[in-house]
This record gives structure tokens, sequence and C-alpha cells, in this order.
């Protein structure tokens, strides 16, 4: 199982995806509509566009995949 923190990030946002033994997460955090006006000072969470590679197993499948409270959680299965 892996576990990737992705709050404020709605589920058609992002995308996750095997290539060869890498998962690679992708996706974009829009800026809150309050902080587009704003002169942002300090923000604690990077927002845009973001992309994660993870290397993995190439024995891994995925399983399942769902988005709960901010967090993308995906579960593998070992394969042959």
């Amino acid at each position: 199982v892996i576990i990737t923190a992705l709050p404020g990030v709605a589920p058609d946002a992002v995308r996750a995806e095997i290539e060869g033994a890498t998962l690679i997460i992708t996706g974009m955090r829009p800026l809150p509509c309050a902080g587009r006006r704003a002169n942002i000072v300090r923000l604690e969470i990077p927002y845009g566009r973001f992309e994660r590679r993870i290397a993995l197993s190439d024995r891994l499948q995925l399983a399942a995949r769902e988005l709960q409270n901010g967090c993308l959680i995906l579960t593998f299965t070992k394969t042959g």
C-alpha cells in the first residue's frame, strides 16, 4: 500500500500510472479562490502542477485506488 498526501487536490485532478517499474503520480493543486487576489507571504502547501515518481518492484500490479480525506491510497498485489 502506498499512501500519498494530496490535500486540496480534487479526485479528477490526479493521475496514477505505472511505467515499467515506476509509479508516476501527477496532478494539479489549484490556489484557493481567496489566495488569487491576495499578497501571499508564505505557503505551507505547494500549489500548481506536481509529479512524484516512486520506484516499484516489477512484480507489483495496481489493484485498487481511492482518494480519501486528502490522501491517495494505492493498493498493489504481487504478480507471477
